[in-house]
């Protein structure tokens, strides 16, 4: 369309200040409107314009939005967000896709990538430093459990809580941790961690284990033949088999126990 230039009479010349002239006649060039851009399409074809829209900060925050609920752990939530230093808003383009900075992790501080498709084809990627918030339901002991406890339904209840550190050692509900057996004491109000506790798995007299003894970097072990009875963190009577002596040891899991020097 580049130097095409039409004159409807009766139109001013778009420039402010500029008298409209009178015609007699302006219903007359009024119709011929219409007959005029019909012309144009026929003989110059359909005009296909494209502009590009523009990435502003509510846009930014929707993408991101979505990319934290469709990607992120359960809980995780977005609070705010600040782009890298000479980044600005808004930007010609629309936003193509999201993702997490090379290496990144998901953490308090989460570094993002927003990549921004402009008129041109190109991409260009707005970094963003994104502040996320996790919340979770844990398992929290009601009262202090001491080593050797069976866990019961009243042992233990869950709170909400917020945090990022040690989240995959916790247990989101309170049916994980009943009828476990109490290896690591818990305080009351602590939240139980699967450090804390074993599967409870009756062991009995006769059963075969092995017998290891550590001491720094020394370990050592042995055969042995349980002589009473036991659960995970129990201490109990050991033959050592290679020795004939008996020992007393804490039983670790069904197939070790465990004596210090």
């Amino acid at each position: 369309m580049s130097g095409i230039k039409i004159l409807l009479r009766g139109q001013g010349s778009g420039v402010r200040g500029q008298a409209m002239p009178k015609y007699p006649h302006t219903a007359l060039h009024v119709g011929l409107r219409p007959f005029l851009a019909l012309c144009l399409v026929l003989f110059l074809g359909p005009v296909a314009t494209s502009v590009a829209g523009e990435v502003t900060e509510s846009d930014l925050r929707e993408a991101l939005l979505a990319y934290v609920e469709s990607r992120a752990p359960a809980g995780v939530e977005l609070e705010q967000w600040e782009l890298r230093r000479g980044d600005r808003l808004p930007v010609r383009g629309e936003i193509v896709g999201v993702k997490l900075a090379s290496g990144a992790r998901w953490q308090a501080k989460t570094p993002m990538n927003a990549e921004v498709e402009t008129a041109s084809g190109q991409v260009h990627s707005l970094w963003v430093t994104a502040s996320l918030r996790r919340t979770r339901s844990v398992v929290v002991a009601r009262r202090t459990l001491p080593i050797g406890h069976c866990v019961g339904l009243d042992d233990v209840g869950t709170e909400i809580k917020e945090g990022w550190r040690n989240h995959e050692d916790l247990y989101e509900r309170a049916e994980e941790v009943v009828g476990k057996k109490v290896w690591r004491p818990v305080s009351e109000g602590a939240c139980v961690k699967s450090w804390h506790v074993r599967d409870r798995r009756d062991m009995q007299r006769g059963d075969d284990v092995v017998i290891v003894a550590e001491s720094g970097a020394i370990r050592v072990q042995a055969p042995g033949e349980l002589l009473e009875s036991g659960n995970p963190g129990d201490r109990v009577k050991v033959l050592n088999k290679s020795s004939g002596k008996e020992v007393y040891a804490t039983v670790v899991d069904a197939k070790t126990v465990i004596v210090s020097f």
